[in-house]
């Protein structure tokens, strides 16, 4: 529910959501059920918002962009992975890649199966962005999911990853 919250927040314009009411399956619906409030702010620090690590080296001129995706669900769903209109990688079920970007400032990352999903990314030399990428229900076939994570986080998630594809 939250993701769809959220990709319905993107479809309005929206960047922020507060959720301000959940209910749980009852006797009514077997379903998670929440409202959300949605916000648009006119200047996210990305930075800030999804707690990137300091700059590894001010002298690069490129951002690290570490890509993954745990097994589960839609196992056999892949999708390209784009940022602007150049396609970084395809994202398939456990994989993980390390992408040097050098396109600098705001862009935006998405894919696309059934229906389009975007973050925006501030891209800033030296810096490490950790992207989770998933899939969600859809009608036909799967969503693609795209979240940031914090760089501990990340560092632990797509290291396992890897790991467990290397073997």
């Amino acid at each position: 529910m939250l993701e769809n919250a959220k990709i319905e927040a993107r479809k309005m314009g929206g960047n922020l959501i507060k959720i301000v009411e959940h209910k749980y399956p009852d006797i009514l619906s077997t379903c998670h059920r929440i409202i959300v409030n949605v916000y648009k702010a006119d200047s996210i620090d990305i930075k800030q918002s999804i707690n990137v690590e300091v700059p590894i080296d001010t002298t690069l001129d490129y951002a690290i962009l570490y890509v993954y995706r745990f097994g589960g669900g839609g196992a056999l769903v892949t999708y390209n992975l784009h940022l602007g209109d150049s396609t970084l990688c395809r994202v398939s079920n456990k994989s993980c890649q390390e992408i040097k970007i050098t396109k600098k400032g705001m862009n935006e990352l998405w894919a696309k199966t059934e229906s389009k999903v975007s973050l925006p990314i501030n891209v800033k030399y030296g810096e490490k962005y950790y992207l989770r990428c998933g899939i969600t229900g859809g009608i036909f076939i799967g969503r693609p999911s795209l979240e940031y994570i914090d760089a501990k986080t990340g560092q632990f998630e797509y290291s396992s990853v890897c790991k467990r594809k290397n073997k």
